[in-house]
């Protein structure tokens, strides 16, 4: 292939890359899973001090609501160093469009807050993948596709915040409203939506083990595994010790 028609496909920048994370403590399947303690640290602040370690983000900012209720989380999260926007509970849309304009994201990294073991490599490799070819939509791994069996809770999604925009400007669904990305997968015709390669050590055969955090069995099977793990550490070594650990894939 041409050397230069090579170069017209990859992005010549990403400008100002930021990673969101999206956390509150009103979740109704877990009230106040964030503050829950995995290995003597709470969840919240396993979710950041992960997330500031990827080496290809300019800034990591926790979005949260204006309730009271979250404001332990934004103590956490001025603990750990980690930028905060407070914004709307259930328009968590508008809620990434407003902490993305006041931190000056032009690419976005969004991390949900169930996911304690986000890692940051797999972070950077996201972001260069996205990079590689300006066709892309979004590229993510928080769920299995295309042949690639990424276990939940190590997952991100990176896409362009002008795309953000458009969909806070045009989208008044409430489902559109709450989960921001449910129109780019239901449009895939039409947006270029790319997978993140599933590494060897991270594959467990099957698709989508469940490795976040949604309920206390939820919690419960992650302090089984990482008994003694460091909150440091890197996801292969942690799917390691899931595989040795005799728990089930499926439960």
């Amino acid at each position: 292939m041409n050397k230069w028609f090579i170069y017209l496909m990859v992005r010549s920048s990403l400008g100002r890359v930021v990673t969101i994370i999206q956390a509150r403590m009103g979740s109704s399947r877990f009230p106040g899973k964030m503050v829950e303690k995995l290995n003597n640290y709470p969840l919240m602040e396993w979710v950041i001090r992960r997330s500031q370690q990827a080496a290809n983000v300019d800034d990591t900012v926790l979005a949260t609501s204006n309730r009271k209720i979250d404001d332990v989380l934004v103590e956490i999260a001025n603990k750990c160093g980690c930028h905060v926007f407070r914004g709307s509970e259930d328009d968590v849309l508008g809620r990434y469009v407003s902490a993305a304009e006041e931190y000056k994201a032009d690419t976005i990294i969004r991390v949900c807050g169930d996911r304690p073991l986000v890692d940051p490599a797999i972070i950077d490799t996201a972001i260069e993948l996205f990079k590689s070819d300006k066709k892309i939509s979004l590229a993510y791994n928080h769920i299995s596709g295309d042949g690639q069996n990424w276990p939940r809770g190590f997952g991100v999604e990176v896409f362009e915040t002008s795309l953000l925009k458009w969909m806070d400007e045009h989208l008044d669904k409430q489902r559109y409203r709450e989960h921001v990305t449910p129109y780019i997968w239901e449009n895939k015709n039409f947006y270029f939506v790319t997978p993140v390669k599933c590494p060897f050590e991270m594959d467990l055969g099957v698709p989508d083990v469940k490795l976040d955090v949604d309920t206390k069995s939820d919690l419960l099977r992650l302090r089984r595994v990482c008994l003694d793990l460091d909150i440091d550490m890197d996801a292969k070594y942690f799917i390691k010790n899931f595989k040795e650990s005799g728990e089930p894939l499926i439960f």
